[in-house]
């Protein structure tokens, strides 16, 4: 028995008359005196007592070491504990045979994921994409939903290799890494999320009754990101790159708060409470009479084109859908919202028992966890099940592996570049294409 990576194993059953009535547990009395334990039993049963606490440790040992080890699980071939939950979602066979399957082989090959589970930063690599490739980047530094902080807009572009958006995020088959599936370009055949939000909610209408998702009549997918601004990146990059597949949007308008760490600390992390928070209103035209536009320029080299920024609005709290098929719902820190319902319900539109995906980072899947209703409602739609925890340092890392530094915002703001955050255009679409690629196949990372 191999422990799963989100196990820790605290204590142990043994199924002995002696001790078969009581866990071994680190903190019992069994483990504050072992040599009066010891003590105490019959000499031909201390071979159990030994046995039982040897097992324990080497559990604990492996459960240590493999808990952080991120792992994607493939749904198509799922453990045995796993196979009733996952029975009617993708299966690799059914993929194959659409013409996008087809297509991009490659990204469907059940070697690449080593019998449904791999260390994905084996899987994934940053690669050059083609000099003559005209799309290497959709969209600029002067996209109106990206926070100015993260920009690495220049004057001059630098030689090609340079720049951020030169580089992408492939995987490679572990059995044969020839063998490679070119992210960017799937999605962009499967026309971003409102594509494959159209394919997979025509999956769910073919599928058999599922006791794990009530699904047959949805007609949108709602995915939920909750965590800090490396998320946000994500959220900002769905918007930058597909904007013109956008059929509504929503954002914080006004909120009476600083989120700021250190806004919190002055309130002595209290939390917020709903009469703080902004209304909800889309964004304006940079045109329109309701935008005052923000000065921007410390954010942007001298003489650079800088966009036009409407003050009050923020993505805090926001939601953006695509094509009437996807929608995508934000909240940054959700730790620190009074009442969590409250303000997916009344700010967001959200109904908690119909959302499918859960997207955390920053180990804010606890506060959920903490919330008893919101994790009472989420483990009964499934939306649990299906959640995804990201890991925002794997890229960081893959890409100092593969291309020798990291793009982090080097703006004239950033104080001591590169910035932990990313640029934009740059890797946190690589994040979008891997997330979308997960939703694709119903895949998950955790």
């Amino acid at each position: 028995y191999y422990p799963d990576p989100g196990l820790r194993v605290t204590s142990l059953l043994v199924d002995h008359p002696i001790i078969s009535s009581r866990p071994l547990a680190m903190a019992s009395s069994n483990f504050a005196d072992p040599a009066r334990q010891l003590g105490r039993l019959p000499g031909s049963n201390k071979h159990v007592y030994l046995l039982a606490c040897a097992m324990l440790v080497l559990f604990t040992i492996l459960s240590d070491s493999s808990q952080n080890n991120l792992r994607l699980r493939w749904n198509a071939k799922p453990k045995p504990e796993y196979s009733k939950r996952l029975v009617n979602q993708h299966t690799l066979t059914s993929i194959k045979n659409q013409s996008v399957g087809k297509k991009h082989s490659n990204c469907f090959i059940e070697t690449m994921f080593n019998n449904s589970e791999f260390l994905y930063r084996d899987t994934t690599y940053y690669t050059l994409m083609s000099n003559n490739l005209t799309d290497s980047m959709r969209y600029d530094h002067l996209c109106p939903y990206m926070k100015t902080r993260y920009n690495c807009g220049t004057k001059e572009k630098a030689m090609y290799g340079g720049n951020a958006y030169d580089w992408k995020l492939m995987l490679r088959d572990q059995g044969r890494e020839e063998r490679v599936c070119n992210l960017w370009d799937l999605i962009n055949d499967l026309q971003g999320p409102a594509g494959i939000g159209k394919k997979v909610l025509d999956d769910w209408q073919t599928r058999q009754g599922s006791n794990r998702i009530k699904r047959a009549n949805k007609t949108m997918i709602n995915v939920a990101m909750l965590g800090n601004s490396y998320l946000r990146q994500i959220f900002e990059s769905f918007l930058c790159t597909w904007s013109h597949e956008l059929t509504f949007s929503l954002f914080e308008k006004d909120g009476k708060y600083d989120p700021s760490i250190a806004g919190m600390k002055l309130r002595n992390n209290a939390p917020l409470t709903f009469d703080e928070l902004g209304d909800m209103e889309p964004l304006p035209n940079p045109n329109d009479n309701q935008c005052h536009v923000a000065s921007v320029d410390e954010f942007y080299e001298d003489g650079l084109e800088t966009p036009h920024k409407c003050k009050g609005y923020t993505d805090d709290i926001a939601v953006a859908e695509f094509g009437g098929s996807m929608r995508i719902y934000y909240m940054f820190r959700p730790w620190m919202h009074l009442n969590l319902t409250r303000v997916m319900t009344e700010k967001l539109n959200l109904i908690p028992e119909e959302l499918d995906i859960l997207i955390f980072n920053d180990d804010q899947q606890h506060t959920i966890e903490k919330d008893a209703h919101l994790s009472e409602v989420f483990k009964a739609s499934g939306a649990w099940d299906n959640r995804i925890e990201w890991d925002y340092n794997h890229f960081e890392t893959i890409q100092k592996r593969d291309v020798g530094r990291w793009f982090g915002a080097n703006n004239p703001w950033v104080s001591h570049p590169p910035d932990g955050h990313a640029c934009m255009p740059g890797p946190p679409d690589d994040e979008v294409n891997l997330l979308l690629y997960l939703i694709y196949t119903n895949s998950f990372i955790r």
